[in-house]
């Protein structure tokens, strides 16, 4: 079984090999990294348009496998108060040829001075460098700043397994008839 990845990112390639090991039925899979574009925004600032590039990147990704996968990261508001909450998170979608299994990834606080950067049009790892959070230009294939902001407690890669898990349960075995 092939799955790709509409991806060549490490971290995202890493991920879908590490949430495909709990569920027996993809034992045998090989996971191929494609290089594939979102079609949205570098930083996708609401819900709708990460999931929209979750959904891309698995369409376009799906060449020669049984499954593929798109993982797109994006930035959220949560509006609970006067002053809004901005949250980062990750969508994924498996595409089987007919239809996708979507899933979340938990989602975390970003701090105002990254805002203010992501809506000026910079992406997180841009706003990232500029407001000193780290001198990795390429923190997206690494940590993320999920590691920089947890004192390394999360990284990218476990706060990315979990989207994928949840986007793979339309495909158990056992669930297939459900969906």
């Amino acid at each position: 079984m092939i799955i790709n990845v509409g991806s060549l990112n490490t971290v995202k390639i890493r991920a879908v090999c590490e949430a495909i090991k709990s569920y027996h039925q993809f034992d045998k899979a090989t996971v191929i990294g494609i290089k594939v574009d979102s079609q949205v925004s570098n930083q996708p600032f609401n819900l709708e348009e990460t999931m929209q590039g979750a959904k891309n990147r698995a369409q376009l990704a799906f060449q020669d496998c049984e499954y593929s996968v798109g993982l797109e990261s994006g930035t959220i508001c949560l509006p609970v108060s006067a002053k809004s909450i901005y949250l980062e998170l990750t969508a994924c979608a498996v595409y089987d040829g007919n239809g996708f299994g979507v899933g979340l990834s938990p989602a975390f606080q970003l701090p105002s001075d990254l805002v203010t950067r992501l809506k000026k049009g910079e992406d997180l790892e841009q706003a990232s460098l500029y407001c000193r959070y780290t001198k990795n230009p390429d923190i997206g294939q690494y940590e993320g700043i999920i590691g920089v902001l947890s004192d390394g407690i999360f990284d990218r890669l476990s706060y990315t397994v979990p989207a994928v898990k949840m986007a793979l349960i339309r495909y158990l075995d056992s669930n297939k008839e459900k969906y």
